[in-house]
């Protein structure tokens, strides 16, 4: 069957390999992992798709080939963001992101070796791999299997590395898995912001919308540290002023 005509407007599977490039085996791997929605089934091993199913399956390519995502951040970034907003947003919200330049307009750079890094800083490889694994760092490895990161994420491999040197070693059983609470808390603060941006975008203009982000979001960072801190705080003060097991208030 040929790719579908505009009166049908469905695909088979060997039209959507065609049409993007991509091996059955890869197609059937997103929409298992929830990356691209299920097929209308006809049948035990025949389904149906449509322009929405072609659409997101460019979109992973375009993702994991242009800004090296690993499938897990793919996957949050349509759960917290794509979803929230309906298609005149997204269109009014890609103007915005035209606009906005800092760190956050910056494209993709060159990419460095992070293995060679992450050996200047104390990490090791499998260390690399499991902060990949969990969304820390997006490591991209290339037709002559050499790991590379964005430059832009070389802090993330050097903060690391001043983490085990602050006593967080792997043989008191920390690990890099245990900062997926942080990518979890990060992409569930990112699902509440883009619910209120959907809401609100379409009343500012791109360019002043472009420029709140750019300033604005330092500021919400620094608050999240402080407010972090002072939870930590009131934490250690509330332990130090309980009174141990057996004593007297």
């Amino acid at each position: 069957m040929s790719a579908a005509t505009p009166a049908t407007q469905r695909y088979r599977m060997g039209d959507l390999c065609t049409l993007t490039g991509l091996p059955r085996q890869v197609i059937h791997f997103y929409i298992h992992e929830g990356l691209v929605p299920e097929g209308r089934k006809t049948g035990k091993t025949m389904a149906y798709y449509g322009p929405e199913h072609l659409e997101r399956i460019r979109l992973v390519k375009k993702l994991q080939e242009e800004r090296f995502l690993p499938l897990k951040a793919i996957k949050a970034l349509f759960d917290a963001e794509l979803d929230a907003f309906t298609p005149e947003q997204r269109t009014h919200l890609a103007a915005v992101a035209t606009k906005v330049r800092g760190d956050l307009g910056a494209p993709v750079g060159d990419r460095v070796d992070v293995l060679a890094l992450a050996a200047e800083h104390g990490v090791t490889a499998r260390e690399v791999e499991d902060l990949a694994e969990v969304g820390i760092l997006r490591v991209h490895k290339d037709a002559t299997a050499r790991w590379t990161i964005d430059r832009r994420d070389i802090e993330l491999v050097s903060l690391f590395g001043e983490f085990r040197r602050a006593g967080f070693t792997a043989d008191l059983g920390f690990m890099p898995r245990d900062l997926a609470i942080y990518v979890e808390a990060a992409a569930q603060m990112l699902r509440r912001e883009t619910e209120l941006v959907a809401k609100r975008a379409a009343l500012l203009a791109p360019d002043r919308l472009a420029r709140m982000l750019e300033e604005g979001l330092p500021i919400v960072h620094a608050i999240v540290a402080r407010h972090h801190e002072n939870a930590v705080r009131d934490l250690l003060s509330a332990l130090a002023n309980t009174p141990a097991e057996g004593e007297q208030p």
